[in-house]
């Protein structure tokens, strides 16, 4: 007998509950990117995408925050762990409106800005545009480009809306900030140094650069820049002196100062004299310079062009009558540095003699043949001679005798000379 063997099993089948996707209507959208959200009747995955087959998803989740440019099809894909799904899709037309603006701007004091939002789609058109705070805008707060006229130094935001011909309202801000020029305690410090030269010192930390207005009607449209300059005034007068500076690029702030120049302050010269005088002459140089606004440090000659020695008194050998340029330069703790430059005559009294001359009794003699008639002269004894004061006397002395002649020169300073003949 064949057996049979039967076995029974039994399997359940569970159909899903349909998957049940409500979308938004068709919309219009003033944002973009905007958050899109869908109801599903129970969880589910969601895909966003450009396209129905999803090669071009743009987004995943539910919300999802979905960039959509112009108008177009959005379509949605729904599934669960089981493999249902449901595709569905909304058409969104995209009204928003881009707006550029700048981040931040920097202004100078009392400088009006000029702000302008730039919409970059041509098929905009803006119905409406408001800037706040209203005060920061005087002239109006609602065109564009609109003026900013806030000058309190600090920073300060502007907000900005507008709208567009749908109603789509965008809204942005900068930052603009006014920069503080102000100087605070700071002057400018003149130095007057001798022939009406002044120096002038300013220095602003931070600052980018000086123009200097130095207020010589001779010479208006003179200018300089630098943190020190000088300049060399025609003489005595009231001087309105201006430093332009430049706190940031292209940020100024002006300082004025009026100086009064009289008598200078410092006086630059010198006196000489002979130490000796002979056939040649030792000359001493002697500086007689004065600063009454500060200490004269260090004084430095020069003779002929050539250094010739430093400290308050030079002396110069002469080897016979000269002419030479003396120059003599003061430098001054206040930073002055001032020069004075002459020509010295320094005369040599030179003498024609011989030690020792004969005659024979009843002859004469012509003493200093070739004397210079611009010294004084004096011989002695006068016995025997001519005229004691002439300049080459005839001398005929009836015994040996040994005459002395002082010869001096007096302009601009007394050189004399004794010598003697027999």
């Amino acid at each position: 007998m064949n057996g049979i063997c039967k076995g029974e099993r039994m399997v359940r089948v569970e159909v899903s509950d349909p998957i049940i996707l409500d979308l938004p209507p068709d919309t219009i959208i003033c944002t973009n990117p905007i958050l899109l959200g869908a109801q599903a009747n129970r969880p589910v995955q969601i895909d966003w995408a450009l396209d129905p087959l999803f090669q071009m998803i743009i987004g995943t989740g539910n919300p999802a925050l979905l960039d959509i440019e112009g108008d177009r099809w959005i379509y949605v894909h729904a599934y669960d762990s089981t493999g249902c799904e449901v595709i569905d899709s909304i058409f969104i037309v995209n009204r928003s409106m881009e707006m550029e603006l700048m981040d931040s701007l920097l202004v100078c004091p009392q400088e009006v800005l000029q702000l302008n939002a730039h919409f970059p789609d041509p098929l905009d058109v803006l119905s409406g545009i408001e800037w706040e705070p209203a005060g920061y805008f005087p002239g109006g707060n609602q065109t564009n480009p609109v003026f900013f006229e806030y000058f309190e130094p600090g920073e300060h935001t502007v907000y900005v809306s507008a709208t567009n011909q749908h109603g789509c309202v965008n809204m942005d801000s900068l930052l603009v900030v006014v920069v503080d020029t102000s100087l605070g305690e700071l002057a400018i410090v003149p130095t007057i140094c001798s022939g009406y030269h002044v120096l002038f010192h300013l220095e602003a930390p931070g600052s980018w650069g000086y123009s200097w207005h130095l207020g010589d009607p001779a010479n208006p449209g003179y200018s300089v820049t630098g943190t020190d300059v000088s300049y060399q005034y025609p003489g005595q007068g009231m001087y309105t002196v201006q430093a332009i500076i430049e706190t940031v690029p292209g940020c100024t702030d002006t300082l004025t100062r009026v100086i009064t120049l009289v008598d200078p302050p410092v006086v630059v010269d010198f006196d000489w004299e002979y130490i000796t005088c002979a056939d040649t002459a030792i000359v001493l140089f002697t500086s007689t310079s004065v600063n009454d606004s500060s200490a004269i440090i260090q004084l430095s000659w020069s003779v002929n062009g050539l250094p010739a020695g430093t400290g308050s008194e030079l002396t110069w050998t002469v080897l016979s009558t000269d002419s030479i340029q003396i120059q003599l330069i003061a430098s001054s703790a206040n930073g002055c540095i001032d020069t004075f430059l002459s020509p010295v005559s320094l005369p040599v009294v030179e003498l024609d003699l011989q030690n020792t001359v004969s005659i024979c009794p009843g002859d004469s003699v012509q003493l200093n043949k070739n004397g210079s008639t611009s010294y004084t002269y004096s011989w002695t004894p006068a016995s025997g001679l001519n005229d004691p004061t002439l300049a080459s006397p005839w001398a005929a002395p009836e015994v040996t005798t040994v005459y002395s002649v002082n010869a001096a020169f007096y302009s601009p300073d007394t050189c004399a000379l004794s010598k003697e003949i027999k």
